[in-house]
């Protein structure tokens, strides 16, 4: 037990920060959105997931009861933190079975690679803002990293009776693609590791039909997939400085955004993977074995190989997909930080000199280290829909209304705001302010979202610029989007109507952006 009490004190580091202060930051819009399909009875949650949302509706079901228990931002939060617990010990155990060594005594040290797995996941400040962030990337990501282990493990020459094995992988990718669409590729890399690594063409076909049981098992699903097919346009291929970037957040977190200290940075994450590639052919080369430790025989088989197909082909498959509902990001990567993280941790541990992978894994944690600092900071927040919503409502009057762009930036603000002003609903067409003139309506607050999922239309502004003055422009600005607010005191003479919508109690956008 005394070896293990170092990689136990860092895991409970790990553990701490994903569950530090996890209600303490304002939702922001994505956020918002799925509180509202998860917090509804399960018959409609169903319903509203089938009907407009853009992913499947296993987070929201898993979370629904969380959110019951608790009812805010800790709530829907709880289980992705607790994900994420659950993939760092995922991680390690990855790792201590890639290096199972039977002449290896049982109280031994943990091996460099596990150590540096170990140090690198629990301090990953990407791992730690997703932990804390109420959407469905952890568990996606710990699906994906359940399926690897279970290749792991169905690679083993001992392991022979693999009936409940193949049941259990078959559960795992089905709830995989149940939580989120990219989950296919992941099953895609799975076959693809087994037909490369396995010898029996038997076992080979064992493995193919489980994971085609799993998509038997998604049909039921298929009919709301194909109604909300419309939201994927075509998109532009990924950049290699979007890629680039990406990869930079999933080493060292979304808070490092200067471009000197992003390369510099990425000088050091890129050196350990760098180094798994070419300990892959130390064996080859006197001058690498040098500085490499060639990895054994079966563990490149059985672990390495499946580990990289794991990252590559869903690597590939995401940056090469024709269509998006959104553009490209660093969380469409999350589910692939699990074996980023692996295949870095396995380089630090195969370079020869200590000095060295002591210096590389340092900077990396330095990086991650300063990243979680600024994410815990009081000033850092993603969207800063709390005080926005107090703003207006500390100042709201009788006869105000409240107009959001895009329409689905209402779900964040009301749930803060909560106290019933009015808002008039349209899309960019325009707007009917008639009914609002004749309830009474003399001022308009505007309320404009700036984020990657959110553009507010700027006729919306045009329009009520010519209609009324506009007062004070409010900024909230945030990692990830910025709320502008400016209210319009309405002309008695411009109070005349504009085709276009109605005047509403309650807002209810129909899409969600996810």
């Amino acid at each position: 037990m005394a070896p293990l009490i170092p990689v136990i004190l860092i895991g409970l580091a790990g553990a701490v920060a994903r569950f530090w202060q996890l209600g303490a930051k304002s939702f922001w819009l994505d956020e918002a959105v799925t509180y509202d399909v998860a917090a509804r009875p399960l018959a409609a949650l169903i319903r509203t997931a089938a009907g407009y949302d853009a992913h499947p509706p296993l987070f929201s079901v898993l979370a629904h009861p969380f959110i019951l228990l608790v009812g805010n931002e800790t709530g829907l939060r709880f289980l992705p933190a607790l994900c994420s617990l659950l993939l760092m010990v995922a991680v390690y155990a990855a790792a201590r079975r890639a290096e199972k060594d039977p002449a290896r005594p049982q109280n031994s040290p943990p091996s460099p690679f596990v150590f540096w797995t170990v140090l690198l996941c629990s301090l990953s400040a990407f791992q730690v803002f997703f932990a804390q962030e109420g959407r469905l990337y952890t568990l996606f990501g710990l699906l994906a990293l359940a399926l690897f282990l279970l290749v792991q493990r169905f690679l083993e020459p001992e392991n022979r009776k693999d009936g409940k094995l193949l049941a259990a992988a078959a559960a795992v990718s089905a709830a995989g693609i149940y939580t989120h669409l990219y989950f296919f590729f992941v099953i895609a890399a799975s076959v693809v590791a087994v037909a490369a690594a396995a010898d029996a063409p038997r076992k080979k076909r064992r493995w193919a039909l489980s994971q085609a049981a799993a998509l038997v098992l998604f049909v039921p699903w298929i009919p709301a997939l194909v109604a909300r097919a419309g939201l994927a346009t075509p998109a532009g291929p990924v950049t290699g400085f979007s890629l680039f970037f990406a990869f930079n957040q999933l080493s060292i977190g979304y808070t490092v955004v200067d471009l000197p200290t992003v390369l510099l940075s990425s000088f050091f994450c890129v050196l350990p993977v760098a180094a798994v590639i070419a300990a892959l052919f130390a064996g080859r080369s006197s001058r690498l074995s040098a500085l490499l430790a060639p990895p054994p025989e079966t563990e490149q088989r059985q672990f390495l190989l499946p580990l990289a197909i794991f990252l590559l082909l869903p690597l590939c498959a995401v940056v090469l997909m024709p269509l998006r509902v959104q553009e490209f990001e660093a969380k469409h990567l999350f589910f692939l930080s699990p074996f980023f993280l692996l295949l870095s941790a396995y380089g630090l541990g195969r370079i020869k000199k200590q000095a060295a992978a002591v210096f590389i894994g340092a900077g990396i944690l330095f990086f991650n280290v300063f990243s979680l600092a600024t994410y815990f900071s009081p000033e850092f927040r993603k969207e800063n829909w709390r005080q926005a919503a107090a703003y207006v409502k500390t100042r709201a009057q009788t006869g105000d209304a409240l107009i959001f762009s895009p329409d689905y930036a209402a779900f964040p603000f009301v749930r803060y705001e909560g106290s019933g002003i009015p808002v008039i609903t349209g899309g960019p067409a325009g707007l009917d302010l008639g009914p609002a003139v004749a309830a009474g309506t003399r001022r308009i607050w505007l309320v404009e979202n700036f984020s990657p999922v959110a553009e507010p239309d700027a006729r919306i502004a045009a329009l009520l610029s010519s209609r009324g003055a506009a007062g004070e422009t409010i900024l909230f600005t945030g990692a990830l989007g910025m709320i502008q607010i400016r209210p319009y005191t309405l002309s008695p003479r411009k109070r005349e109507a504009v085709e276009g919508r109605r005047l509403m109690e309650k807002p209810y956008p129909h899409t969600e952006i996810p």
